[in-house]
């Protein structure tokens, strides 16, 4: 089996449903591309850890699309950092950079240099405080259309994908029918392109 190429996941849209799940060991790595998971996605508190992630997690799924969360610390301090960041990261084996949070700027110098990313939009964690804790995003029209017209943004700035975190499943799906680029949903209903799980949810499951 042959390691997906971005291309090869954007021709799924509209065609069938992609499975993303978290992975940070060799094991769980190995076990989801047995199961043929899609993409697997990671991430890391620094750079050291972030190496040491991917190193496991390619050697457990050589053969699996790898998006690789870039740390905050460092990475979303300047652009320069962004894109060293994303270069050590796709050095290590990771297909995509997974984003959640980062400037927008700084995600078009990834898009400008052709470095395949993931974005973030609804609910975002890392912005916890600004949303009042967790919650759903996208309940009013105008935050439906804020969320819109960031996946747009996304596109224009050359994102392959977009995360959709806790946004009302009509939305997610209006807004899946009418992008050219994938959305993963994560809590966000069942018609977006892809599901995205975590680790630990299967396994109890």
């Amino acid at each position: 089996m042959a390691r997906p190429t971005v291309k090869d996941l954007l021709d799924l849209k509209g065609k069938r449903k992609i499975v993303l799940v978290s992975a940070f060991d060799y094991w769980t790595a190995h076990a989801c591309e047995s199961a043929g998971i899609d993409m697997l996605v990671t991430w890391a508190d620094t750079l050291e850890h972030m190496k040491i992630v991917l190193e496991r997690v390619r050697s457990g799924a050589p053969n699996t699309f790898i998006g690789a969360g870039i740390p905050q610390n460092y990475a979303y301090v300047s652009e320069s950092n962004t894109l060293n960041a994303a270069m050590i990261a796709t050095g290590l084996g990771a297909d995509a950079i997974y984003c959640s949070g980062l400037e927008m700027e700084k995600c078009k110098a990834l898009g400008k240099q052709k470095i395949p990313y993931v974005g973030h939009v609804g609910y975002l964690p890392v912005r916890n405080t600004w949303f009042g804790g967790p919650r759903a995003v996208g309940k009013t029209w105008k935050e439906a259309l804020q969320v819109y017209n960031s996946v747009l943004a996304y596109q224009e700035a050359g994102a392959i994908a977009v995360e959709v975190e806790c946004v009302p499943f009509k939305v997610a799906a209006e807004i899946t029918r009418h992008t050219d680029i994938l959305t993963f949903s994560m809590g966000s209903g069942p018609d977006c392109d892809g599901q995205f799980l975590f680790d630990c949810d299967i396994l109890l499951a």
